[in-house]
């Protein structure tokens, strides 16, 4: 979160050197004024020579406190519409966040992002298969949403675990995710 436009160029070259032609970077959760200077210093860097950033994905900060993996859970909060707003109004084009469907607000903020034509992920989550299902029907979800491979590798792994099935709330997203016919 602290590269200058010019490393970020820098990695768009090496990117071109290695075949790719488009990326996504994806900035995990930190302060919002640290997040909005690096959505700034992503807008300028140069894409000439290099691969073409499609766009940023925010992988936080409307994450589940429960599942913050690697991200500071003291910046990790309810979505907040003015909070979005502000990040979109940066420098780089946000194309995908990810967001706990149980979280306060969260089914406002999707229906939002998806108005904006953002795509939106549900990752570091505790919601249960209900919740899954309500995320999923806010409209062309199947399509729309993209699942954190990681997250949906460990929410179907605990669907083989029967104690975990005995509890709604572990692999509640797998089975929401598999019991999902869109």
């Amino acid at each position: 979160l602290h590269a200058t436009a010019e490393d970020v160029t820098a990695v768009g070259r090496a990117l071109a050197r290695a075949g790719v032609l488009l990326y996504q970077p994806t900035l995990i959760t930190a302060p919002p004024e640290l997040t909005r200077l690096a959505l700034t210093t992503i807008g300028e860097a140069s894409t000439d020579g290099g691969a073409r950033i499609l766009g940023a994905h925010l992988e936080g900060p409307f994450l589940a406190a429960e599942r913050a993996g690697a991200h500071p859970r003291e910046w990790l909060r309810a979505p907040d519409l003015d909070l979005l707003a502000s990040f979109l109004l940066c420098g780089c084009p946000v194309t995908t966040v990810t967001v706990a469907p149980e979280l306060e607000r969260a089914h406002e903020t999707i229906e939002g992002l998806l108005a904006k034509g953002v795509t939106v992920s549900i990752g570091h989550t505790d919601a249960t298969a209900p919740l899954a299902h309500a995320a999923f029907d806010q409209g062309d979800i199947h399509r729309e949403f993209a699942i954190a491979s990681h997250e949906l590798a460990r929410a179907v792994e605990r669907i083989d675990q029967p104690e975990a099935l005995a509890d709604q709330r572990h692999g509640a997203l797998g089975g929401g995710l598999l019991g999902n016919d869109g």
